[in-house]
Order: C-alpha cells, then structure tokens, then sequence
C-alpha cells in the first residue's frame, strides 16, 4: 500500500481492500473520495476526526525509568507486550494502568499510565570458561537478534562455542533464544 491508498471495505467486492484516494474533503470528519483497487468501483467515505488524548508514561532503560507524556489515539487500543515507540524508541509495553488498576489490555482513552521497557540494543552477558578460569564477556545485540546452542562467536581474536543459553524460561542445552530473552550465554573456548 502506497501514501496515497487507504484499506477500506468496498461494498462491490464485500471485503477490505486498497482503495486509491482520489480527493479530500475536511470538515467535523474528512470525507474521501477514493477508488477500489481491485473492481474500480469510486465511493466516498466518511472518518471521523479521532481525538487525540496525553496519558503518562514511564520507560524503563538499563535500570533507570524516566517519566513523560504520550499522544495516543483516544480509542487506540494497546496491549501488554506490544510494541510502542516513545520518544522515537523503540519500547515494549510490561504494564498498562487504568483507574480499576492494572490491565493486560485497555483503550487509551481508559489509559492512565502506560510503562515499557526500552527496546534498543540488549547487552548480553556471556561467560566463556577457559579451564579453570571463566571469562566474562558482555556484546551489544539487536533484541531480535539470535543466538544458537552450537554457534561459534569471536571476540576480538578469540572464538567460542555457545554451550547453552539461560533464559527467563530456564536453561536451554540446545535451540535458539532472541537476545531480549537472554538472562546469560555460556560458552567454551573454540580450539
């Protein structure tokens, strides 16, 4: 879908479609004329201006919470693990609270506090045993970044193979974990 196409139900085809705006019309709502994509059939919709509501936040980064505002569409609705950019970052929603309390889902318009958990580079610890010693070692990743039971990482000029990742579920001896889920990667020197 390109800037000027909306996803709306077309009334010939019975289903939701890509329709191409031919021209707007603001006024109490914005009308559309648009044209669907698929028969060409040309209709004009009505939108509702949607208020805008300001609700406080508070974001989580590295141990340090900062507070703030957030502009959210009144009727928008959001979720406990979804994702949300605040102040251009990157976040993940952990809590929503409304005036009965904590909630896993709610509309903004029911939000008072929303608090999240930044979602930039995770710092994932690792530690590579060398015998009798255990070497700490800690990278930057992308939260969706993956890492394998199995694989072979370099460090400067050394290399080690991951011989089992700790995860907010446990201990994994073999598999794949993201880095947003990683407690500590344990690892082996490679020979």
């Amino acid at each position: 879908m390109t800037e000027d196409e909306l996803q709306l139900r077309c009334e010939v085809c019975a289903e939701e479609t890509a329709h191409r705006v031919l021209h707007i019309q603001a006024g109490d709502g914005v009308i559309f004329t648009v044209k669907c994509r698929r028969c060409g059939t040309v209709s004009k919709q009505r939108m509702e201006r949607e208020r805008v509501v300001e609700r406080d936040y508070v974001l989580s980064r590295r141990g340090v919470s900062s507070r703030g505002k957030l502009r959210l569409f009144e009727r928008e609705l959001l979720e406990v693990g979804e994702e949300i950019y605040i102040t251009g970052e990157r976040a993940v929603i952990t809590a929503l609270e409304t005036g009965e309390g904590r909630r896993k889902g709610c509309a903004a318009s029911e939000l008072r506090t929303l608090w999240a958990k930044w979602q930039g580079k995770c710092s994932v610890h690792i530690s590579v045993n060398r015998g009798a010693n255990t070497l700490p070692l800690t990278v930057e990743a992308e939260p969706e970044e993956e890492f394998v039971v199995g694989d072979v990482l370099e460090s400067g000029r050394e290399k080690f193979i991951i011989t089992s990742i700790k995860t907010e579920r446990g201990l994994q001896k073999r598999g794949v974990a993201q880095a947003k889920e990683i407690v500590r990667i344990y690892a082996r020197m490679a020979r």
